[in-house]
Parts: C-alpha cells; sequence; structure tokens
C-alpha cells in the first residue's frame, strides 16, 4: 500500500511551498512537483494555485486535503492493528501438563522461567500421573512433567533420580531405622495417594512381587491428609520435597525408603518436533534442578 502521494499532498497543503513540503517530505522539489502534477492529472482537477507565489489549495485540493486526512488516519490504525496482532502472534506459549507429585518441587523455576524469559507464558496444568501421561499423549499439551516409568511413546529428559520416603511415627521402631525396606511392610497398615499415582502403583507391585502382605491400604488425595493419618500409626507413603513441608510435626520422622526410587523429568512426544522456546524451558529446569 503506497500512502506517499497523501503525505506529499499533505506536506505542500501544510507548508505552501514546493521547497520547504519536498525538504520535509524527504524527496526532491522536482520530485515533488512531479507527484502533484500526476496526481492532478489522475483527478483531472487542479489542486494547488500557484499565482500568488505560494501553492494555495484549490476548493478541489480542499476535498482532496478531507481526504487525504482520512486515509492516513485509516492507515495509522491499520498499522497499530497490525502490530498488536504480530505482538500477539510473537508472545510464545508452552502448554505444561504436571504430575501433582512434581509440581511442588518445581513450581518456582517455572515462575522463575516466565520472569527471565519474558516474551512466554507458561499455560499450566495439574494432573495425577496417569492423567498427566494422557494428556500429553491427546496432544492437550506439548509438554509434560511426568514421573517413572515413563510412557514408551514419549521423549523423556530425566530430571530427577531419587527415592521415596516413609512417614512414620517418632514412637514407631521405624523411625530409628537409616532406611525403610520392603520387609519392613508385612502387616502394617499404609497410607498413600492413590492407584493413579505410580509410586503407589509401583509400591504395591514390589510388595505382592516379594509376597509381602499388607493390613491396610488406604488412599487420600491430599498429603496432608496422609501425613495425619500417620498419627494413626501408619506409615505413610511420600517425597522429599513433600516430607520437607512438614518438618515442624515433631510426632512423625520421614524415614528414605530406597527400595522405591522417585525419578521425573520432562516429556513430549517422540512425534512432536520442540520449538526452540521449548529446547530453552528444557534447558533451563535441567540448570534449575542440577542447581537445587
Amino acid at each position: 500500500m503506497n500512502t506517499k502521494t497523501y503525505e506529499y499532498f499533505e506536506q505542500l497543503y501544510r507548508l505552501r511551498s514546493f521547497t520547504k513540503a519536498a525538504k520535509a517530505a524527504l524527496i526532491s522539489p522536482q520530485g515533488l512537483w512531479k507527484a502533484i502534477r500526476s496526481l492532478e492529472a489522475e483527478l483531472d482537477v487542479p489542486l494547488f494555485d500557484g499565482s500568488s507565489g505560494i501553492q494555495l489549495p484549490t476548493c478541489y485540493g480542499e476535498i482532496y486535503h478531507e481526504f487525504a486526512t482520512r486515509e492516513l488516519a485509516s492507515y495509522a490504525e491499520l498499522r497499530r492493528a497490525i502490530d498488536v496482532q504480530k505482538s500477539r502472534m510473537d508472545f510464545e506459549s508452552i502448554r505444561l501438563c504436571s504430575s501433582t507429585g512434581v509440581l511442588g518441587a518445581l513450581d518456582e523455576p517455572i515462575e522463575r522461567f516466565e520472569r527471565e524469559y519474558s516474551g512466554c507464558r507458561i499455560l499450566l496444568e495439574d494432573y495425577p500421573d496417569f492423567v498427566c501421561d494422557s494428556k500429553l499423549k491427546e496432544e492437550a499439551c506439548d509438554l509434560a512433567l511426568t514421573i517413572f516409568p515413563y510412557a514408551p511413546d514419549f521423549h523423556t529428559v530425566q530430571m530427577y533420580d531419587g527415592i521415596h520416603y516413609c512417614w512414620v511415627l517418632v514412637s514407631d521402631p521405624l523411625s530409628t531405622h537409616s532406611a525403610i525396606r520392603l520387609e519392613d511392610f508385612s502387616g502394617r497398615a499404609v497410607v498413600s495417594v492413590g492407584h493413579e499415582y505410580k509410586g503407589c502403583i509401583e509400591l504395591l507391585r514390589k510388595l505382592d512381587e516379594a509376597g509381602i502382605t499388607l493390613a491396610e491400604h488406604r488412599t487420600w488425595s491430599e498429603m496432608v491428609l496422609i501425613e495425619r493419618q500417620v498419627h494413626q500409626g501408619l506409615i505413610g507413603l511420600t517425597v522429599k520435597h513433600q516430607a520437607e513441608l512438614f518438618d515442624f510435626d515433631e510426632e512423625v520422622k520421614a524415614v528414605p525408603f530406597p527400595d522405591l526410587p522417585w525419578r521425573f523429568g520432562i516429556s513430549y512426544l517422540k512425534t512432536h518436533e520442540l520449538r526452540p522456546v521449548e529446547r530453552a524451558f528444557i534447558h533451563f529446569m535441567l540448570t534449575e534442578v542440577a542447581a537445587s
């Protein structure tokens, strides 16, 4: 779209001189003269009268002035609208799905990423482990913070390799152990997040393979409720960062449980080609976890 003719006309209309208008429009006086004469020929009317020594707009020039003013204003509005839309298109987002157990360990690094990469927004949703895996398979998210074991159709960049912990009462003999083993669960009541949590499924699988029978297995959706159940003498399955939130409770102790690993990573579908912003996010999170 060429708006130069409107601009040339408006400069001459304002300054009444080809020399001054040409200087303001960054064009030669001859070039400006040709542009105005070409416009007059196209409209078949004179737009300026220079008989007095200055370029005065004719009645036709006044009409064209109103038209040119509207067109330039409309063009400026068009440019603003385009710039706004470009800024929206340039603003990148990552649809991130997180397993509930992981999010508590990574909420601060995610916030720091958004602050450092101001052009990116993390659209975060939190689900139980298996639901999170399903969301990624359905392409309802771009990346997912997933817990081991990882789905075979994911590429997973592992960020953390640790173990589970068990809450026990300090009055329980298990609290004096340096670590809890599978055989310590024999005949005991256990409370965990539930059957949508991979750690719970892995624990029950390992106990079954070892021929170890529980007295009871309870499930609660909230970690705070699991910690309260421990006060009734149950063993509570947890992870390190969750256990640290309850350090104030002097009646309960978190004991390492090395027989049950706890690993998590950033996953994406093997058919998904990572965007630069997603690669930046993965690198940033790996650096954050390594530093902590």
